[in-house]
């Protein structure tokens, strides 16, 4: 039983020690180096070290269980007519003015979510009702990432890579910041509570093959 519970322990350590080393946020998109000075949103960023543009659609989930903190830094109308008024995360409305750039920008909110951005994000513009659905995720997003993320990246063409943060705009009038830690305690303790699984279910075998003890004469 021990050697049983010992391997399940080291499963679980195992597929959660992948699950830290790789990154909370998994990116599937072919994408082009380099970022053009003449968009001022990609000039703002380019400060932070964020130098490379994904193509799109940009394609973006969280495989375990994730604290995801989302920053509005830049937000006006002066650049497609129009204004972004609220981010809609996981069906929770965050409203806010207008803005200009700064690197903490301001915080709208956190969540904590597993899945894909496309059933997670959106956003709503000053002419929306708002009994209307939210534009999701990616329809008119651009993301952007850090220069020294470019490494994470792997395969020709459309790739897979992880993060812990990426930057995104609206339609070119709204810029966001999204990084993401992980929650380790549901995710371990899932792994943990299988390996301990197997072990029982071992433990439940061996009583059920033991001769029943013989009834008193």
């Amino acid at each position: 039983m021990f050697k049983a519970m010992v391997t399940g322990l080291a499963l679980a350590a195992g597929l959660a020690g992948a699950a830290w080393a790789e990154g909370p946020l998994s990116v599937t998109t072919p994408f082009d180096l380099g970022v053009s000075p003449t968009d001022p949103f990609k000039a703002d960023l380019a400060t932070l070290g964020v130098t490379s543009e994904l193509g799109g659609p940009t394609l973006v989930s969280v495989y375990q269980p994730a604290k995801l903190t989302f920053r509005l830094l830049e937000s006006n109308t002066g650049r497609a007519g129009l204004q972004i008024t609220t981010l809609v995360v996981d069906g929770v409305d965050y409203d806010f003015g207008l803005q200009d750039f700064t690197a903490p920008g301001l915080l709208l909110g956190s969540q904590t979510f597993s899945g894909d951005f496309t059933s997670l994000v959106g956003f709503r513009d000053a002419s929306m009702p708002a009994d209307v659905d939210p534009v999701p995720w990616p329809d008119a997003f651009q993301v952007y990432i850090r220069g020294a993320d470019v490494g994470n990246l792997s395969g020709i063409g459309p790739f897979i890579g992880n993060f812990d943060t990426l930057y995104f705009s609206i339609a070119g009038v709204a810029l966001f910041e999204v990084s993401a830690a992980v929650v380790p305690e549901p995710a371990t303790w899932a792994l943990m509570i299988g390996g301990f699984g197997l072990a029982g279910a071992r433990l439940r075998r061996g009583r059920a093959l033991r001769p029943a003890p013989a009834a008193a004469g």
